[in-house]
């Protein structure tokens, strides 16, 4: 009986059968495997199990031959010989050469893209990926490694950069017998950041209020720009998920922008107390029992402009509103309201509220000089 294997290349399992006299009195280490050159192969009990047929694989450990078997643990029962052919790995490469390129630049910690290397074998079919090893001259500057690419023999690489400097990489069969040419690589440093800066030396926002900050990244091609955002007080300031400032409370905390390299800068946020950024939402409803008008259009304004969703409101100020409702037809009824409001400091701790009573008074038909009666409250609400 004759096995054929590779060197690091083992056979398909295969049993070899005990006979014997008890089954309840035997165990598989009643059964050792032997190879009389271990350095050439190996044969190994693959699993557990109280049964006599016991698998097993040869393992090719060098290029050679030599003999396996299987024994009684004390050498009195020995099973028929096999004999075991290891072919040295890569001996049917006749010849390797590298596609793409000669020279390689890549930088520390990055990948070169993926090359090709091509390779001529006597036949395909004993040809395996793993058949071809890839050297560098330098490991502590460049690697090269193979990508997994099941197709023929075409084989994929990739060099990485592990520090500045100059080596050689290149390809050899398994043996040792068949070089490729050689690629010359050179590692050199990322670009990385130098500088942070900010087109301002400090920033004042409102309680609530939100901001996105632009820095400045020197050198413009730096290759990543990645920063890190903190704030040195989070009871006044923080940093939410969208990478935005959030004014928390009144006081002054230092906001630092950091670049993976660790280079970093920072500035002075500053968070006023006399003004808060409030929410908006203006209502209505309707309190009288009279038939007018079925379709309304709606106008409400703070300040003389159109009421917005927010708003940034300061103890003292004095809030102009303004509503307008149109009924809907051919001779349309309008009314109108207006108020002004002073807003205090407990205002801007809890929020306030501001109602007015807005009629609009039909112009004609059996409903003449009846009013629709609407009452408008415009809400703040803290952020």
């Amino acid at each position: 009986m004759e096995e054929t294997v590779k060197v690091g290349g083992s056979t398909p399992e295969s049993y070899v059968i005990v006979n014997v006299k008890k089954t309840n009195a035997f165990s598989p280490d009643d059964v050792k495997f032997v190879s009389e050159n271990p350095k050439v192969a190996t044969i190994e009990y693959t699993k557990g199990g109280l049964t006599t047929t016991l698998p097993y694989k040869i393992n090719g450990i060098s290029a050679g031959e030599t003999y396996v078997y299987a024994s009684s643990v004390d050498g009195s029962v020995v099973s028929e010989k096999i004999k075991v052919i290891v072919k040295g790995s890569g001996e049917n490469i006749t010849n390797m050469a590298f596609a793409d390129a000669s020279e390689v630049t890549v930088k520390v910690g990055q990948d070169s893209d993926v090359g090709t290397l091509n390779v001529t074998v006597n036949n395909t079919w004993d040809f395996s990926q793993e058949d071809v090893a890839f050297v560098s001259e330098d490991p502590a500057i460049a690697t090269i490694t193979r990508e997994e690419n099941p197709y023929g023999k075409t084989v994929h690489y990739k060099i990485h950069g592990n520090k500045p400097g100059k080596t050689n990489v290149y390809a050899q069969s398994s043996d040792g017998k068949v070089s490729s040419d050689k690629i010359s690589v050179a590692v050199t440093e990322p670009i990385s950041v130098e500088a942070i800066s900010f087109d301002f030396e400090e920033l004042t926002l409102t309680i609530g209020e939100s901001r996105a900050v632009t820095a400045n990244i020197t050198p413009d091609d730096a290759e990543n720009k990645e920063i890190k955002w903190s704030s040195e007080d989070p009871s006044v300031a923080t940093i939410d998920q969208e990478d935005k400032i959030v004014a928390v409370a009144g006081g002054t905390t230092k906001i630092t922008a950091e670049a993976v390299n660790g280079v970093s800068s920072s500035f002075h946020l500053i968070v006023d107390t006399s003004k808060r950024l409030m929410s908006l939402r203006v209502s209505y409803r309707r309190d009288d029992d009279v038939n007018i008008g079925d379709e309304w259009s709606h106008y409400n304004e703070l300040n003389g402009e159109s009421a917005k969703n927010e708003y940034a409101v300061s103890v003292g100020d004095t809030l102009s509103f303004y509503s307008r409702y149109t009924e809907s037809d051919q001779d349309p009824d309008v009314g109108e309201a207006s108020q002004t409001y002073v807003v205090t400091e407990e205002d801007l701790q809890n929020g306030f509220s501001v109602t007015m009573d807005l009629y609009v008074t039909e112009n004609g038909g059996r409903n003449s000089g009846q009013s629709a009666h609407f009452v408008v409250t415009y809400t703040f609400s803290a952020k």
